[in-house]
């Protein structure tokens, strides 16, 4: 499985969220504390788009019903009830890449 250019970290300011479509798969970019990552753009909860929610570098919060998760390890943190499910990805220079082979889903109640 190939890895996949997501995007340039100079598109990135220091905690923003913005979606980007990876050959068809859309995806999340989080750039926090020493730390980008790759995510499913919708929110395991109730499928609001997590590019509307709030990065203070350390932490996720969905704008729409408050859930939050650790931005490092993706384990939920105050009301939030299920982690935040993440693509493996690397920074190559100024190139954030990720390994995406199909869209990952979350199974809504």
């Amino acid at each position: 499985m190939p890895w996949k250019k997501v995007c340039s970290l100079n598109e990135l300011e220091q905690n923003q969220i913005m979606e980007f479509d990876v050959d068809g798969t859309p995806v999340a970019v989080v750039r926090g504390d020493n730390q980008t990552v790759v995510i499913p753009p919708m929110c395991p909860h109730l499928e609001e788009p997590l590019c509307q929610g709030i990065c203070d570098g350390q932490t996720l919060t969905c704008h729409k019903h408050l859930w939050q998760w650790n931005l490092k390890t993706g384990e939920p943190l105050g009301l939030a009830q299920k982690p935040l499910k993440r693509y493996d990805s690397k920074v190559e220079g100024e190139l954030l890449f990720a390994l995406i082979d199909q869209e990952i889903l979350y199974d809504y109640e």
